[in-house]
């Protein structure tokens, strides 16, 4: 919020607006050049006079130099757009594309209908993929392989930067349909906030366990036993799962938080959100009932809490923590059942009272809680001020120039038009008029002598003398440009000594004039030299001086003047210097330096215009390369091609690099390609062919035939780098058979033709000369990229394990291929070393034997040396994470003697089981005869759980931290870039490109490079093509659409040089 304004009580001038300093130091130079000769410093004095009007004319200056930088950027016709082009405001700049997990909630609860939401990291995804160890027998030098096969895998492959939502709708919200289209708004806005590696696994609503209180309350005399009752219950609901309520920004500012903190995250369409009531309202773990009885008793009336059960049947719950945790596991959420709870009142004045007025009206009560929750839907708002209000700036005139000899005294003649320099059509016009006038009069009354105006004789007179022409005849700009001058020069000639004496000083003073002009002139500019317009020139002209009378008279030429001004004000490239500091300022006051431009010299880049064009396209799209740098594009969208739905490192480097279009789109050209060609005897060869764009049937450049695909491919590549070349074309033939052909050099050092084109005539040939090297040099030109995110690869669908099959267009299979494992740098090993070997160990079995497409796993507890199995676990687990998370629960519970429960079946056969809390966790697959035998076991196994198994989990920790740089899939991007644009294969440019995707990718991504040709892009471009729009069709691609993109890329990587 801006400062108070306050008066400064000394309020000291600067020297550059202090008349009376500027004064005492002019005459002080005068002094010292001229004390001898000049003594007489009093205002009378004519020098002195000019001085003093000098001295003003310095001060105006020196305010406007001081202004504000808003008011000087506001100067002229920029004020309304100044907040929108050159300067951003807090809502514009500050936030940025979600970062956090509370910055997603946000995001989240300012939808509609949503009251509180939770967003989880995921270790699981759609499809459980696992880690092995490759067979012996294959030739490969990666030792793991990824597998669905989870009985011969080593371990799960826990994928990161996914997430899974979770949903408390408001209360108002209870039909399906309502929930239904909540859900999709909530999809769609987190799709489009995607950060990049990352995705969202699921959506889902949050169901409520409910439970019930008791309490009994003491309050005073006269309370309003309904109202207390019903506050209780919104304060415990309130306490457990609190709302989140919206504030305006004056409201957020009022509590503290800074400008920088308010505008932290994602921008919200509904107000600003208090973080520490975000914090504040995450799920509790822990619910300490001192807090639940702190706030009762600060409720207007209560005196004492009595009885107090959290919750009423406490037989139910060995402990509320533990059923809450429990519930939170179920992914449900505790909640308040005010209809089946109770609360009973007593007071001083009991003894007089009947029983029943201990109890309140329950219907009331009910009615009361619901008012009460009422209040709490409908926080978010409509209409407030999302924004800083930005400080009204009025236009400061900076250009307004009055000039200093119009300040004279009128003895000065200064304000006196001297010379008429009024001659254009109109004045010819007037003086035509004034002739026929004349004329008329004296043909009507030969006695009658009207006066007739100076300026029409002299023009007249002019015109016949000088140009041999009546005043009539003159039409041309020409002819009225040499009129003027004549008349002018006509006009000073007759001048007396006063009035040329009157023009001298006017001159002299110019040179004053000049300057303080030529100042202000270039105080304007600063808006246009801080403009995100890279077209803007300087503006310097002399209508400023349109006030001094017989300006045009003081020059030979003003035009020349002009001319010669503009070179000496900004000489040679003194502009574009000026500009290029200034747009460098505005960048690194966002922290940013062009360095990947900077670093290339201009004759390679393109000269300092194109430099100019980036740095300014830089900060015109800084809002999207800065603030989402790190989203990632909407596959959700029904257009994802031909758009500006690409990720947002993207656009960052392509401003970086000064890459013109970051559109996702195709970089290959259909119109130039490698055909088939057969010939007699069924003989195959292969040519490449260039087709008209315009016209695709027409042929432009057509090559000799190659019996290899792969030397057809490689003049392709040649004739892209080279073909925008016109001295390698040669023409030949004459009318009627006319042809050019592209030659290059061969083995032997001599040129050779390797395509050419026929035509009957010269002007159709010239024609498509012109077309086939524009072609050449439109290709050379189009510079983009393509981004993969290997998150998005992740099998989604479960299906057959079937063998893929190659078709010629697509890879059909009935699951997905799987990315191969990363090399991991460093001896790692994953599998068990044979003295490390644990006596039990946990087996997790699909009893699917995988011919469901939804897998079902079992757990059992073995011994290591025997194979045997020694403790089952009665359930089974859907999701493959569910029982890992039973392993961590059952070794806990097994390292407790207290939770190994006998029993003695009728046959005398002994059993035993581990529970906790009532429920079943494992139980003994063996029937003991001897008891002394199950004792044993049990005895090992709390032993093995509390000594040994520490050691596995560390183990276990660090196997699972190895494991994870085996993952392809999490946090893996690969940039496709072309091999043949001009710049991309400059070596220097190509090493900076690299350097900027290394050093602007965010550092928990790593990235890959692949260069590819023409063939090898134009491949994959079809595949890359096909799986983006079908993902857009259906969010999860069809299986044999995204293998056919993995076996590109295996294809691509197969080839890749190493």
């Amino acid at each position: 919020m801006p400062e108070k304004a306050r008066i400064d009580v000394n309020n000291k001038l600067n020297k550059s607006e202090d008349f009376y300093f500027l004064k005492k130091q002019a005459i002080e130079i005068i002094e010292n050049l001229s004390g001898r000769n000049w003594s007489d410093y009093n205002t009378h004095d004519p020098g002195i006079t000019i001085l003093e009007a000098l001295c003003y004319a310095i001060t105006e200056l020196g305010y406007k130099t001081s202004l504000d930088i808003q008011d000087i950027l506001a100067s002229g016709d920029n004020t309304d757009k100044l907040h929108h082009t050159q300067l951003y405001s807090a809502r514009e700049i500050l936030p940025c594309n979600p970062v956090t997990l509370n910055d997603f909630r946000k995001l989240i609860i300012d939808v509609k209908g949503v009251k509180n939401a939770w967003v989880e990291l995921s270790s699981e995804s759609e499809v459980p993929v696992f880690i092995r160890e490759k067979q012996s027998g294959e030739n490969d030098s990666s030792k793991y392989e990824l597998t669905y096969d989870a009985e011969s895998a080593l371990q799960l492959l826990e994928l990161r930067g996914l997430y899974k939502v979770y949903v408390e709708f408001e209360d108002n919200i209870r039909f399906e349909e309502q929930k239904d289209h909540i859900v999709s708004v909530i999809r769609q806005r987190l799709h489009s906030h995607r950060n990049l590696c990352e995705d969202f696994v699921s959506i889902t609503s949050v169901e409520y366990e409910y439970f019930t209180v008791s309490m009994e309350l003491k309050v005073s005399e006269g309370a309003d036993i309904e109202k207390i009752n019903a506050k209780v219950y919104k304060l415990i609901h309130d306490f457990i799962s609190p709302g989140i309520k919206f504030y305006t920004v004056e409201q957020i500012f009022l509590k503290g938080y800074s400008v920088e903190e308010i505008f932290e995250g994602p921008v919200l369409k509904h107000g600003f959100i208090d973080a520490k009531e975000l914090e504040n309202s995450e799920r509790r773990k822990e619910i300490h009932v001192s807090d639940i009885i702190n706030m009762v008793l600060d409720i207007e009336g209560v005196i004492a809490i009595i009885d107090f059960m959290l919750p009423e049947n406490a037989d139910s719950f060995a402990d509320f923590n533990e059923w809450i945790s429990e519930v939170y596991k179920q992914q449900r959420k505790p909640r308040l059942n005010a209809s089946d709870s109770k609360v009973t009142f007593s007071r001083s004045g009991d003894r007089h009272r009947s029983e029943a007025d201990k109890y309140p009206d329950k219907n009331k009560v009910l009615a009361l809680y619901t008012f009460m929750q009422s209040a709490d839907t409908g926080t978010k708002l409509k209409s407030y001020t999302k924004d800083f209000i930005l400080p009204t700036v009025a236009p400061a005139g900076i250009m307004a120039y009055y000039p200093v000899q119009q300040t004279l005294p009128a003895i000065y003649g200064m304000k006196e038009q001297i010379v008429d320099e009024e001659v254009d059509r109109e004045a010819i016009q007037k003086a035509l008029n004034d002739l026929k006038n004349f004329e008329e009069r004296q043909r009507s009354d030969a006695k009658y002598k009207p006066a007739i105006a100076d300026k029409t004789l002299r023009l007249y007179a002019i015109a016949k003398d000088e140009l041999n022409k009546s005043l009539g005849e003159i039409n041309s700009d020409a002819e009225i440009k040499k009129l003027k001058k004549a008349y002018v020069s006509t006009q000073m000639e007759s001048l007396d000594k006063k009035k040329r004496l009157t023009l001298q000083l006017r001159g002299f003073l110019m040179f004053f004039e000049q300057l303080l002009g030529d100042y202000l002139q270039d105080l304007s500019n600063i808006k246009n030299a801080m403009s995100f317009d890279a077209e803007v020139s300087p503006e310097f002209s002399s209508d400023i001086f349109s006030e001094i009378n017989d300006f045009e008279t003081l020059f030979l030429s003003i035009q020349t003047y002009n001319n010669s001004h503009s070179n000496l004000v900004e000489p040679g490239n003194g502009y574009y210097f000026k500009r290029t500091k200034i747009l460098n300022h505005l960048l690194a006051r966002f922290s940013e330096a062009m360095y990947i431009i900077s670093d290339l010299p201009d004759k390679k880049y393109g000269g300092g215009g194109e430099i100019l064009k980036d740095k300014t396209a830089m900060l015109k799209d800084y809002i999207q390369v800065s603030k989402y740098r790190g989203r990632s594009y909407d596959y959700t969208q029904d257009e994802v091609w031909d758009t500006a739905n690409v990720e947002g490192i993207k656009k960052r480097i392509c401003r970086l690099t000064g890459i013109d279009t970051y559109e996702r789109t195709n970089i290959t050209s259909a119109n130039i390609s490698v055909e088939e060609k057969i010939l007699q005897n069924n003989i195959k060869r292969y040519e490449v062919v260039v087709r008209d764009p315009e016209s695709t049937e027409d042929v432009l450049l057509r090559s000799v035939h190659y019996e290899n695909e792969s030397e057809a491919y490689e003049t392709l590549t040649w004739l892209l780098e080279n073909g925008s070349n016109r001295k390698l074309y040669d023409v030949e033939g004459e009318k009627g058979k006319i042809s050019y052909a592209i030659k290059r050099l061969n083995q032997e050092n001599e040129y050779e033709s390797i395509a050419s084109a026929h035509f009957d005539h010269r002007g159709t040939m010239e024609k498509s000369l012109d077309k086939v090297q524009l072609f050449f040099a439109d290709i050379s030109k189009n510079e983009n990229f393509h981004v993969l995110e290997h998150i998005l690869l992740r099998p989604r669908i479960t299906g057959r394990r079937n063998a893929p099959r190659k078709n010629d267009e697509i890879i059909e299979a009935d699951v997905t291929l799987l990315l191969p494992a990363l090399e991991p740098d460093g001896p790692y090993n994953l599998e068990k070393k044979e003295d490390n070997v644990l006596r039990y160990r946990f087996n997790i079995v699909d009893i699917q034997k995988r011919q469901s497409a939804a897998p079902l796993w079992s757990l059992q507890i073995i011994n290591s040396e025997t194979d045997e199995t020694v403790l089952i676990i009665p359930e089974t687990f859907s999701i493959y994470k569910h029982a890992v998370d039973r392993i961590e629960h059952i070794k806990r519970a097994a390292a407790d003697q207290e939770n190994y429960h006998t029993s003695i079946y009728a046959d005398g056969f002994n059993l035993f089981k581990i529970e906790e809390n009532g429920v079943t966790l494992a139980s003994s697959k063996q029937k003991f005869k001897d008891k002394d035998a199950m004792e044993l076991l049990i005895n090992e196994l709390i032993n093995f759980f509390s000594y040994e198994l520490p050691q596995e989990e560390i183990e276990d920790e660090e196997d699972l931290d190895k494991s994870s740089l085996l993952d392809p899939y999490s946090f893996q991007v690969t940039f496709v870039l072309p091999s043949w644009p001009a710049r991309f294969r400059d070596v220097s440019f190509r090493h900076l490109l690299e350097k900027a995707i290394f050093l602007e990718v965010p550092a928990h991504i790593a990235p890959t490079i692949q260069w590819l040709d023409h063939r090898q892009m134009k491949e994959f471009e079809t595949a890359y093509k096909m799986w983006i729009t079908g993902q857009a069709d259906n969010d999860i691609s069809d299986v044999e659409i995204v293998n056919n993109l993995l076996y590109v890329l295996k294809k691509i990587n197969d080839e890749a040089p190493e």
